[in-house]
Formats: C-alpha cells, structure tokens, sequence
C-alpha cells in the first residue's frame, strides 16, 4: 500500500517499485465538481470519435488518486475545508508502467473521463467497447423483459415425408 508522503518527504520516496505517479489534466467535470480528493479511486473511461459517431473504452479500474492539484493526503488530514482550494487543473494518478503509457495515448489521441468510486467499491466492470450507434438502436420488447433465449428447432412431418423445419422462440406467441 502505498502511504502518503508525510512532512518533508517526497512523493517519489512513497511510490512501490512498479508503480508511477502520472499527472493528468481535468476540468471541473472530470474533477467531479471539486469533490474528488487524494485517496479517492476512479475508474478512467477513453472516448473519441470515429467516422460519424463515437466509442467509449474502459481504460482503467479502481486508480488511487494521489493528489488533486497540489493537495495530497497528508494535506488534507491536516488543513480545514475552508482552506483546501475550490478548484484544481490536474489530478495525480497511482499507475503502473503500462497503465502509464495507456494513459498518455488517450489523452493525446481523445478525451479521458474520470468516475468516482465509493469507497466500499470493489467491483469490476466487463471491459466492454460501447459505439454510439448502439444508443440509438430500439431494444426489442423480447429483450426488454428477460434474458436471450436460443431458439427451439421444430421438425413437423415424418413417415416418408421430408419434415418441414421452423424456429420457435420460447416466450413468443400464442
């Protein structure tokens, strides 16, 4: 685990070998209006466009931030709420090298979107692509309501006779 720098101690005296500080750049959005803050974790989202429509990526699961602007931790344990600033530019990532160089390619190549997780939070979503096509798709009233069900083969016929073939969707009909 990885402890935040106390008085006089540099960030990089704290790092685990492996793992990197990275800095990225965020707005009010992706600084969740101001309340993200040093020991929070996030999830990182890529997205950009493509053609005439868009895709979104998981990019990264469950990232400790570090610090928000220049606040860390250790700073915000020991200064007041009216003390800590309102706003801030970047926020300061725990990644590994590999997540690193994911990280610098999104930002050069699209947009990156920061998600605040709860604290009690440890769950992993399904790396999974989503195109914008996919939102305007109409969701049929069979999918709606349960499951995917793989259709029943129905063979009628037989007694010399080549049996006729149809597909049954279980759920559909009278």
């Amino acid at each position: 685990a990885v402890l935040p720098p106390t008085a006089g101690e540099r960030l990089s005296e704290t790092l685990p070998d492996g793992l990197r500080a990275l800095t990225i750049q965020v707005d009010q959005l992706n600084a969740i209006s101001g309340h993200l803050e040093a020991g929070d974790r996030v999830d990182l989202y890529y997205s950009r466009t493509r053609g005439t429509g868009a895709v979104l990526v998981p990019l990264l699961q469950k990232v400790r931030v570090l610090a928000t602007g220049e606040v860390t931790e250790t700073q915000i344990r020991s200064l007041s709420a009216e003390q800590l600033p309102a706003e801030f530019s970047s926020v300061t990532l725990l990644v590994t090298a590999t997540e690193a160089q994911k990280v610098v390619l999104a930002e050069q190549t699209g947009n990156l979107t920061l998600l605040l997780r709860g604290t009690a939070d440890e769950g992993l979503l399904e790396p999974r692509t989503f195109n914008s096509s996919e939102l305007l798709k109409p969701v049929q009233a069979s999918q709606r309501h349960r499951p995917s069900v793989p259709p029943v083969e129905l063979l009628i016929g037989g007694n010399g006779i080549t049996p006729s073939r149809s597909w049954l969707v279980p759920g559909e009909g009278a």
